[in-house]
């Protein structure tokens, strides 16, 4: 059988009153326009009868867009997952979220938020941006930045308080009693990720605790990235005293704990490993990760809440997302690695590591 779908007209018959009255309930468009009590019966109704806005008609309607358009690097990491379903969350009511992401590799470059601009959209907003993009970038709409610390436009951004996220960490570590740290970087330059390590050397250095870089950063995110980088640095930081590593993201430390278990390692027992992002896989692993959780989705709630303040000439210039600690199995107390002993009488040696 075929059904009608409600209209604004249906919803404003069965209230008894206009149909401008419903499309600026609707719209969220009632301070100082309608009562409490209309819009809450007017609100009744378009429950009742499941009414859905055209938003093709709208915007014909009002000639102004109704979609934004989220650039992000690959979707397929968690992280810009949660962001994307906190986002579409907070301006649901008013817009629909345009997702953009690169066609080929990790990362987006000034093509895709060109494309996105030639759109008829309200507004954009761009996810990490590296400072190549920036460089490049002219802003055509409301635009809000999310997770760009070293932006120097004066857009609105919304970011993660990467300080304190580093500073726990780094007082975690030395509770622990690690002095001497590796840290597994990512290669594209991100804001991001030099803030991040840069707030993790300082909170070391301040405890009397030393950050030692990997013989390379990783050029992408993927666990095998982390593998391979940990992999050609352990023989160095073995060599420096290193008895934790922290990478940059969460997807990095999985492939540095793979590559540790490969070398015969014992995670925690001789080798902490801790990360960046608290993805949900990361209480699942062996042992689980610990890690600071950048909480994706208040990320992307916030972003949403900056975007339509910006749309309606109230930007913020800077809205920060606090993070949290979630220590789990993968750090403990340190335990220097020592070389062969020489054999006693009537003991064995126990192999190196």
């Amino acid at each position: 059988m075929k059904t009608k779908r409600a209209t604004a007209k249906d919803v404003a018959e069965l209230v008894g009153c206009s149909v401008s009255a419903v499309s600026l309930v609707v719209s969220g468009r009632t301070e100082g326009r309608i009562n409490n009590d209309l819009r809450d019966r007017i609100e009744a109704a378009v429950q009742e009868l499941d009414y859905r806005p055209n938003q093709s008609a709208r915007t014909l309607a009002t000639r102004s867009p109704s979609n934004i358009a989220f650039v992000c690097p690959d979707i397929r990491n968690p992280f810009f997952g949660e962001v994307f379903h906190g986002l579409s969350a907070s301006v649901a009511a008013q817009y629909r979220v345009q997702l953009r992401v690169p066609s080929s590799g990790l990362d987006f470059g000034i093509d895709v938020v060109r494309d996105a601009q030639s759109e008829n959209i309200a507004g954009l907003i761009l996810a990490a941006p590296s400072s190549g993009v920036m460089e490049l970038f002219r802003s055509t709409c409301p635009t809000v930045l999310l997770e760009a610390p070293d932006q120097t436009l004066g857009l609105p951004c919304v970011d993660l308080n990467l300080e304190s996220a580093a500073k726990g960490l780094a007082q975690h570590l030395l509770a622990m009693g690690h002095r001497r740290v590796g840290y597994l970087s990512y290669q594209p330059k991100k804001g991001t990720f030099v803030v991040r390590r840069h707030h993790l050397e300082v909170a070391m250095q301040e405890g009397g605790a030393h950050l030692l870089d990997a013989i390379a950063s990783a050029g992408e995110l993927t666990i095998e990235e982390g593998e391979a980088r940990f992999f050609e640095s352990w023989k160095h930081w073995k060599e420096n005293g290193v008895t934790a590593v922290v990478a940059a993201d969460d997807i990095l430390a999985y492939g540095a704990i793979r590559a540790a278990k490969k070398a015969g390692l014992h995670i925690p027992g001789q080798l902490s490993v801790a990360g960046f992002n608290d993805i949900p896989f990361s209480a699942l692993i062996a042992p689980p990760l610990t890690s600071v959780d950048f909480r994706a989705y208040e990320l992307g709630q916030a972003a949403g809440a900056a975007m339509i303040n910006t749309i309606n000439g109230r930007a913020t210039n800077l809205t920060v997302v606090e993070t949290e600690l979630h220590l789990r199995a993968s750090t403990g107390a340190a335990t220097p690695l020592k070389g062969p002993k020489r054999r006693a009488s009537g003991t064995s040696s126990a192999p190196a590591v």
